[in-house]
């Protein structure tokens, strides 16, 4: 069975990890803006600003704050994925596992689809929500005189670095954690 496994420690308790993969502003902070609601048999959209299309989802399982899956559906995969989070925690870490599964229907002409939404969960989605889970870490852009340049340069995404690593988000990523910073109940 073709699939995508991603697996990375965040942290953050399990709980704040569950509340950024269920709430539907926070979502749309790290992965894409959405009407997500954590419900079995909520059907949502997930809004692909860059394509210009719209993912199309179904809420399969919710077990709080453990494991969440949901069908995914794009308009050129013609066919039913299914994305599953699992939650372990590691006392104040937590270990996400990210499997996105039912590839098989997927035609040889079409593998570039695979090899692209492997790329975005695992160079940019899931940084951006490790990102934005360990935002108190953060030690800001650096060194703060290349900030401007670089935005110039490459002004839809920010380069932040934390205690551990540096993280490359998008700016609408960024922009959500600098305002959870400021009020952390949004």
């Amino acid at each position: 069975m073709k699939s995508i496994k991603k697996e990375i420690t965040i942290s953050a308790p399990a709980t704040t990890v569950w509340e950024y993969l269920t709430s539907s502003v926070k979502i749309a902070g790290w992965f894409l803006p959405n009407d997500f609601e954590p419900k079995v048999g909520k059907r949502f959209t997930l809004n692909c600003e860059d394509h210009h299309e719209s993912v199309v989802c179904e809420v399969k399982e919710v077990l709080p704050p453990k494991k969440l899956a949901y069908t995914f559906r794009t308009a050129a995969m013609q066919f039913e994925t299914l994305v599953t989070f699992t939650l372990q925690e590691l006392g104040q870490r937590t270990k996400l596992t990210l499997v996105h599964s039912g590839w098989d229907r997927l035609k040889p002409e079409d593998a570039n689809l695979l090899e692209e939404t492997e790329q975005g969960w695992g160079s940019r989605f899931l940084l951006n929500l490790k990102a934005a889970l360990e935002a108190d870490e953060w030690l800001g852009i650096f060194p703060e005189q290349f900030a401007s340049p670089l935005l110039a340069l490459w002004p839809s995404y920010i380069i932040i670095f934390t205690k551990s690593k540096q993280h490359i988000l998008d700016r609408r990523s960024y922009d959500t954690i600098k305002q959870h910073q400021r009020d952390p109940r949004s």
